[in-house]
Protein backbone atom coordinates (compact mmCIF):
# COMPACT_ATOMS: atom_id res chain seq x y z
CA UNK A 1 0.00 0.00 0.00
CA UNK A 2 2.83 2.40 0.76
CA UNK A 3 4.24 1.88 -2.72
CA UNK A 4 1.02 3.12 -4.33
CA UNK A 5 1.25 6.26 -2.21
CA UNK A 6 4.83 6.80 -3.33
CA UNK A 7 3.85 6.51 -7.01
CA UNK A 8 0.94 8.90 -6.41
CA UNK A 9 3.26 11.44 -4.76
CA UNK A 10 5.71 11.09 -7.66
CA UNK A 11 2.87 11.86 -10.06
CA UNK A 12 1.87 14.91 -8.06
CA UNK A 13 5.46 16.17 -7.96
CA UNK A 14 5.68 15.76 -11.72
CA UNK A 15 2.33 17.49 -12.27
CA UNK A 16 3.47 20.55 -10.33
CA UNK A 17 6.83 20.63 -12.11
CA UNK A 18 8.97 19.79 -9.10
CA UNK A 19 10.49 16.72 -10.77
CA UNK A 20 10.81 15.86 -14.44
CA UNK A 21 9.03 13.13 -16.36
CA UNK A 22 12.08 10.92 -16.63
CA UNK A 23 13.95 11.96 -13.49
CA UNK A 24 15.89 9.59 -11.27
CA UNK A 25 13.77 10.62 -8.29
CA UNK A 26 10.60 9.42 -9.98
CA UNK A 27 12.27 6.15 -10.93
CA UNK A 28 13.50 5.58 -7.40
CA UNK A 29 10.04 6.29 -5.99
CA UNK A 30 8.54 3.68 -8.33
CA UNK A 31 11.25 1.09 -7.68
CA UNK A 32 9.50 -0.57 -4.70
CA UNK A 33 6.47 -1.28 -6.89
CA UNK A 34 8.61 -3.14 -9.39
CA UNK A 35 10.39 -5.11 -6.68
CA UNK A 36 7.07 -6.09 -5.13
CA UNK A 37 5.58 -7.21 -8.43
CA UNK A 38 8.67 -9.22 -9.38
CA UNK A 39 8.74 -10.95 -6.00
CA UNK A 40 5.04 -11.77 -6.32
CA UNK A 41 5.67 -13.27 -9.78
CA UNK A 42 8.52 -15.42 -8.48
CA UNK A 43 6.41 -16.56 -5.51
CA UNK A 44 3.53 -17.55 -7.79
CA UNK A 45 5.82 -19.45 -10.17
CA UNK A 46 7.42 -21.36 -7.28
CA UNK A 47 4.01 -22.12 -5.81
CA UNK A 48 2.67 -23.46 -9.12
CA UNK A 49 5.80 -25.52 -9.81
CA UNK A 50 5.75 -27.01 -6.32
CA UNK A 51 2.08 -27.89 -6.81
CA UNK A 52 2.91 -29.67 -10.08
CA UNK A 53 5.69 -31.69 -8.46
CA UNK A 54 3.49 -33.13 -5.73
Amino acid sequence: MITAVMVFIAGLLQMFGIIGSYSAVKGLMALPVGVYEMSLAVWLIVKILSWLVY
